[in-house]
């Protein structure tokens, strides 16, 4: 298992990368799926490594990141979410969507398509 250090370097890394394709694609942002399902408490290094991406996203990326999915939500992260929205700007809390299953993200995605 990698301490959440190590995850962190993993997760930028892996958003580096990301913009490197996207640009040789003519793209210029990019989505970033936090998939929640399947967690568990011992996962505690992973869930760490997350606190300290998200503030990384925002304050170094903040016009490349288009949306930030969070996906597998209970009830009450999506309370805690609207609560914490309140006091977000309208552009962030426009870039997150909270969804609690797979069938959601499908539904998000054709919904997204049709636009």
């Amino acid at each position: 298992l990698a301490d959440s250090k190590a995850i962190l370097r993993y997760m930028i890394c892996m958003i580096e990368e990301a913009i490197r394709q996207a640009e040789q694609l003519g793209q210029h942002q990019f989505t970033v799926v936090h998939d929640r399902l399947g967690d568990y408490e011992s996962e505690e290094e992973a869930k760490e490594a997350m606190k300290q991406f998200s503030p990384i996203l925002s304050d170094n990326y903040p016009e490349r990141l288009h949306l930030y999915v969070v996906l597998g939500v209970n009830w009450f992260f999506r309370a805690a979410f609207r609560v914490a929205a309140l006091v977000m700007s309208k552009k962030t809390t426009e870039k997150v969507r909270v969804l609690g299953s797979l069938d959601e993200l499908c539904d998000f995605i054709e919904l997204k398509e049709q636009l």
